[in-house]
C-alpha cells in the first residue's frame, strides 16, 4: 500500500539527497490541535480527532459495490501509483532501499526523541494560538528545524 515513508525514501534516493533532508518533526497528531489559515471564520486552533472505528453502516457502505463504482477512477489511479512505487522500488534495488527505509525510520525515531519538545507549533498543547512564537519555516512545516540541524550535524550521517 501507498506510505509516505516508502515515498520519501524513494524520492530521497531518486534525487541523492542526504537522508537528513527528508526527516521532519510531524505538526499534526492525532489528539492535538491545528491551525487553520482561510477565511476568518474558519481561523484558529482546532482539536484534530482521534481515530475512531466507523459505525457499521458506513463500514458497510464502503465495501458496497455502488462505493466502489463511485469512486472507481480514484481506485484505479491508487493501485497505478502503488505499482509505480514498488517497480520504482525494484529498479533501485531492494536491498538498498530497505536500508535506506531503515535509517530513515530510525532517523524520525531520533528526531521524534529529540526535537518533538522543542517544536513550537502555531497551536498550543491546549489549542491556544502562538503564531508569533513558532519555530517553523512556514506555518505548521519544517518546525524544529533547528533542533534537526544540530541532532543531523552533531552526529555522524
Amino acid at each position: 500500500p501507498l506510505c509516505l515513508d516508502e515515498s520519501l525514501v524513494v524520492l530521497q534516493l531518486l534525487l541523492g539527497l542526504d537522508p537528513t533532508d527528508i526527516v521532519y518533526v510531524p505538526s499534526k497528531q492525532s489528539g492535538g490541535y491545528s491551525y487553520v489559515y482561510g477565511p476568518e471564520k474558519f481561523k484558529g486552533c482546532h482539536k484534530l480527532r482521534k481515530r475512531k472505528t466507523l459505525p457499521h453502516e458506513v463500514q458497510k457502505y464502503l465495501s458496497s459495490p455502488e462505493w466502489y463504482a463511485t469512486n472507481y477512477q480514484d481506485f484505479l489511479l491508487y493501485k497505478a501509483v502503488n505499482q509505480s512505487l514498488d517497480m520504482t522500488i525494484e529498479n533501485l534495488g531492494r536491498n538498498r532501499f530497505d536500508r535506506a527505509l531503515e535509517k530513515y525510520q530510525t532517523m524520525m525515531k531520533q528526531a521524534k526523541e529529540e526535537c518533538e519538545s522543542e517544536a513550537l507549533f502555531p497551536c498550543s498543547v491546549d489549542g491556544q494560538p502562538q503564531l508569533k512564537r513558532t519555530n517553523c519555516y512556514n506555518r505548521d512545516w519544517g518546525c524544529a528545524y533547528e533542533c534537526l540541524d544540530r541532532l543531523f550535524t552533531t552526529k555522524s550521517r
